[in-house]
């Protein structure tokens, strides 16, 4: 699949979960009384992801949610910055960045598993020459140990 077409499956998906999550809250959720915690999340939300709330409002608070949400971020931009130049260094940076995501919230180490591990293994060679399988597979190690050793001490 060529980048182009990433880039506009990636948008496409990305709008298609938005609207999912506005119309099952208009259309399943919309008699349902607001208490407890709801109506603290029912404030914050109807709003787009760039001025969503809950991405910034603990900022200013001794709280994980700042680390994690900066955590998911370096661990995206690290595995795009794998898939531009995949090497061992790339490798090791995605696994420190799962390993200092995994510092603030311990499931964000689930991202490894679940993210860095599928695009170590089965990204496409987009034009360039295909990685051996010993390659692929050194690499996942890379990451993985460079996450161990950040969450270790």
């Amino acid at each position: 699949m060529s980048r182009t077409a990433f880039r506009w499956w990636f948008v496409l998906i990305v709008v298609a979960a938005g609207l999912w999550r506005v119309v099952y809250v208009l259309v399943a959720k919309h008699d349902e009384p607001v208490v407890g915690d709801q109506s603290y999340y029912a404030a914050q939300a109807v709003t787009i992801a760039a001025a969503y709330a809950n991405l910034w409002m603990n900022d200013g608070l001794l709280m994980s949610e700042t680390f994690a949400a900066a955590g998911v971020v370096a661990i995206l931009l690290a595995v795009y910055v794998y898939d531009l130049r995949r090497s061992n260094a790339m490798a090791a940076v995605a696994g420190v960045a799962v390993g200092v995501a995994g510092l603030a919230r311990a499931e964000l180490l689930l991202l490894g598993p679940l993210v860095v591990v599928p695009m170590v293994l089965l990204a496409p060679s987009n034009g360039r020459p295909p990685q051996r399988t010993t390659i692929r597979w050194q690499h996942v190690v890379v990451s993985g140990v460079a996450a161990v050793i950040v969450v270790a001490p």
